[in-house]
């Protein structure tokens, strides 16, 4: 039935035929109108007496963080991956994905529109995941402190909002990152010791420590306070 009603939706507005593509079994559906759609099915659900989630309908059609996709065309977009099995659209095909698709989980494109009005750079492929302009400095996110606060964040109290991709804890990651302060830990000898004998520089928030390595401002780990401020203090 809600496949039913996404295709007689599709059939009636042509803008929503604008924002999907196919290929051999899938529908791309953009993120821009994901939500749209939704609420129209609901609507229609609710007009026959079922009062179905919206989270329900998403899943009973495969929109989820498991199937968010980049959809890489001429510009990089961000939508859902769906099985097209049981939508039966009357009115003209949807357009071919006239490039490639990749998975969200755990891969974020350099591209990726989330990122491209906040001053952070992605770079995928290497030892460092991102560049963040902040204070007048670039900062190098080191690909290890990234996956380390990826864990971290997952049980943090501190953290409340919930993260399903790789790209949504960068979101975050950016977001705390922005509100830090600089801070010297009390105990230099400690410290230079804890990094490699390499001179660090910290940067804290309320529950978060970030550790730049002051050589080259690589963030080189991320970790969230659980000793209050005892071993730290600010300095601006």
């Amino acid at each position: 039935m809600i496949e039913d009603y996404i295709a007689e939706i599709m059939d009636s507005e042509p803008g929503i035929i604008e924002k999907v593509r196919f290929n051999f079994r899938n529908l791309f559906i953009n993120e821009s109108v994901e939500e749209y759609l939704t609420s129209k099915v609901k609507k229609r659900l609710r007009e026959k007496g079922k009062d179905i989630s919206s989270t329900s309908i998403r899943d009973k059609v495969g929109i989820n963080p498991y199937n968010m996709v980049y959809i890489i065309e001429d510009n990089v977009s961000v939508g859902y991956r769906v099985n097209k099995k049981g939508i039966y659209v009357k009115s003209p095909p949807f357009k071919r994905l006239r490039g490639d698709y990749s998975l969200c989980r755990k891969f974020i494109h350099k591209d990726d529109p989330l990122f491209k009005d906040k001053k952070v750079d992605i770079y995928p492929e290497s030892g460092v995941m991102a560049a963040i302009d902040h204070d007048n400095q670039r900062y190098l996110l080191s690909t290890h402190a990234f996956r380390k606060f990826e864990t971290r964040a997952k049980n943090a109290s501190s953290i409340s909002e919930e993260c399903n991709t790789s790209r949504e804890y960068l979101d975050l990651l950016h977001r705390i990152f922005l509100k830090s302060k600089p801070a010297v830990r009390r105990n230099n000898v400690r410290q230079i010791i804890e990094h490699g004998f390499q001179a660090a520089d910290y940067r804290i928030t309320k529950n978060w420590i970030f550790v730049v390595i002051r050589d080259n401002n690589v963030i080189n780990t991320i970790y969230e306070k659980s000793c209050g401020n005892a071993l730290y203090r600010r300095v601006s």
